[in-house]
């Protein structure tokens, strides 16, 4: 609860008076003022269970802190595998940094993280306040924003790293257009991809935007693209392999005999796309046809679609309205084909896509599309 309450408690007082600094140390004693009767348990060392991407990426983490080294350690949890990364890179060193802080994963560092979260939304919201002119749709998308927190927090406490990726992505456009920081704009966008790599296509059509209107493009290139590398450096120098992307074994979208990677598909696994597609309905198909709804992310998964079909139908025009959707969909096609376990967190990863990408792309007095010929915002055709 208290990430929640800190945030509906910024999202109000923020509307009603500006998201400012004095708000948000307001919104930091807030969140902590919630944690008092629990205090006793924060300094617990918590377990993850055996099996779950938390207790792997964990073991990844500790190796390195135990051994001292950067090597992401795949060949603990696959042993068959060489030294490149097989599993998504990213989460594992930010755990590491934890561990090297705190030396025992405690249950307060989830609170931290929670908060860390927290804050990135405050600031999220601000640059929600600065860009979008039409209040009723901004009010929407403060309150949209704000209700994501709810699944966000247990994101955090399953250890699972979408919203660590979401996290960058938020930094990135609040330092782009509240800050006009374009370098850790864009080394925060890069590292969206190092967390799950699933959003390369989605990344660079924001980047592209990001270093067209760019004041020193070879300096926005430079430190985006060593930043996008990173998974290069390290499957160079410990695997002798030059590979970007991770190994995936099996494709969730097929049907295979065994778990081993050796194994051909026999079959399309129908049931795992259509339930990808109906999480954006707000609910999950089991396999003996038990309907699920997902309480956490109902309301933001609903809408979902239908705030993207009236951001592309009122606020952008020709081609910038294929340049925002290409985005939206390059971001959705792959949790539809390769989504799996654990949702909506793809689910979550596409909404704030969806918002992200708006915010970004709505254009300002600094501002062009890369087709000059094509206007992004026209004011003609906004909310009445």
């Amino acid at each position: 609860m208290p990430p929640f309450l800190a945030t509906v408690f910024a999202a109000i007082m923020g509307l009603k008076n500006g998201f400012t600094g004095k708000l948000l140390a307001f919104t930091i004693v807030l969140f902590f003022i919630q944690l008092l009767p629990v205090t006793d348990l924060l300094f617990r060392v918590i377990a993850p269970n055996p099996g779950e991407d938390f207790a792997r990426n964990l073991a990844y983490a500790q190796n390195m802190i135990e051994q001292k080294t950067l090597w992401g350690g795949d060949q603990i949890a696959y042993p068959e595998e060489g030294k490149e990364f097989v599993t998504q890179p990213g989460y594992r060193y930010y755990l590491a940094f934890q561990l090297f802080c705190f030396k025992h994963l405690y249950r307060f560092i989830g609170v931290l993280n929670s908060l860390l979260f927290v804050i990135a939304l405050f600031w999220f919201m601000k640059a929600i306040v600065v860009t979008v002119e039409q209040k009723l749709f901004r009010i929407l998308l403060v309150c949209l924003v704000a209700s994501t927190v709810l699944y966000a927090t247990k994101n955090i406490l399953m250890g699972l790293n979408e919203w660590l990726m979401i996290l960058c992505l938020l930094l990135s456009v609040y330092y782009y257009k509240v800050k006009s920081n374009e370098i850790l704009a864009v080394v925060f966008l890069a590292l969206v991809v190092f967390v799950r790599q699933n959003a390369l296509l989605s990344v660079m059509l924001m980047f592209f935007w990001m270093f067209y209107n760019s004041k020193n493009k070879i300096l926005s290139l430079t430190f985006f693209s060593l930043t996008l590398l990173l998974p290069v450096y390290h499957n160079l120098y410990y695997a002798g392999k030059l590979q970007f992307f991770v190994s995936i074994h099996q494709w969730p979208f097929l049907k295979y005999v065994s778990t081993s990677k050796l194994t051909p598909a026999h079959a399309v696994n129908y049931m795992n796309v259509l339930n990808n597609v109906f999480h954006y309905l707000g609910f999950h198909v089991r396999n003996t046809g038990v309907i699920d709804f997902i309480e956490e992310g109902f309301f933001f998964l609903l809408a979902f679609p239908v705030i993207v079909f009236y951001i592309q139908k009122k606020f952008f025009l020709g081609l910038h309205r294929f340049y925002y959707l290409a985005t939206v969909a390059l971001m959705v096609g792959p949790t539809v084909f390769l989504g799996t376990h654990f949702y909506p967190r793809f689910e979550f990863v596409c909404f704030y896509f969806g918002i992200a990408a708006f915010v970004l792309f709505i254009s300002t007095s600094k501002e062009r599309f890369p087709l000059t010929e094509w206007r992004l915002f026209n004011k003609r055709e906004t909310i009445p």
